[in-house]
């Protein structure tokens, strides 16, 4: 196994953890209406956005597992990369709607 395909499978196993937190954050945040405290997610004012938050970091996350899915696996999904980058989109747009509603949008 070459120095290149370590690295691009601890690319992987990484990217997959990543996306399980954010699935796990997200689900935890939708369900409970608030979230866990980090810094990161605790930005919003007010509990007002923070299940659009446990959307957002839902969505990211599972994007991102659908991606690494779609192009390490040998279960090929014929749309799966379009499909999880189209939910990182759509969690990128939900992040800067509460950015620009919740008055974080820098001048």
């Amino acid at each position: 196994m070459s120095t290149a395909q370590v690295m691009a499978t601890l690319f992987e196993i990484a990217l997959v953890g990543v996306g399980a937190a954010a699935v796990l954050i997200g689900a935890w945040t939708i369900a409970t209406g608030h979230s866990p405290g980090w810094v990161w997610l605790a930005r919003t004012p007010s509990d007002h956005y923070s299940r659009l938050w446990g959307i957002a970091a839902l969505l990211l996350g599972l994007g991102a597992l659908i991606v690494v899915i779609s192009w390490s696996s040998p279960y090929r999904l014929p749309a799966g990369p379009a499909v999880g980058f189209g939910l990182q989109v759509v969690a990128v747009g939900i992040w800067l709607y509460i950015r620009s509603k919740a008055g974080f949008i820098e001048s």
